[in-house]
């Protein structure tokens, strides 16, 4: 099985929040949000394969 590698965040405390960028974004998308939701939550963000500081997947696209 391959690991996939990917560049996440996660801050605050409680019931676990993830929070998934739109394709052509990056994590950095919820930089106003977090800081209100990690009051209430562990919020969990990443950056997609191939967007931000994640890595492009190694092969073919097609």
């Amino acid at each position: 099985m391959e690991r996939v590698e990917c560049e996440y965040s996660i801050e605050g405390n409680g019931p676990p929040l993830f929070l998934i960028h739109g394709i052509g974004t990056a994590r950095n998308t919820w930089r106003f949000a977090t800081p209100i939701l990690r009051e209430h939550f562990t919020v969990i963000t990443y950056d997609l394969r191939g967007h931000g500081a994640s890595p492009m997947p190694k092969g073919s696209l097609v």
